[in-house]
């Protein structure tokens, strides 16, 4: 358990990234997934918290809704986290008006 959470507090870590570092680390899946709610339990890994953090860093460096998406996704955040982030956020309703904004 030391070395799962010394790996979740290194980033901000989605559930399935660090399901799938214990599965490269030859943790049966059954054994991982009790790994993986204990770290929930305390905290490490939240994937709502995570999507959010991580939408919120690049909404700051100008990336529209679409791309944080897509960020999101390829971390392994679920659909409930990004719409979660989403919501929180108000990207997805205001990519035009940041877009138009930026080159005027």
């Amino acid at each position: 358990m030391k070395a799962l959470a010394r790996y979740a507090r290194t980033g901000v870590r989605s559930r399935q990234q660090v399901l799938a570092h214990l599965s490269r680390g030859g943790v049966p899946p059954r054994t991982a997934s009790r790994l993986i709610a204990e770290c929930e339990a305390c905290g490490l890994v939240d994937d709502s918290a995570g999507a959010r953090l991580w939408a919120d860093h690049w909404a700051r460096w100008g990336y529209a809704w679409a791309a944080i998406r897509a960020k999101l996704e390829a971390r392994g955040f679920g659909a409930r986290a990004i719409a979660d982030a989403a919501d929180r956020s108000g990207l997805s309703k205001d990519d035009e008006a940041r877009a138009r904004a930026l080159i005027a």
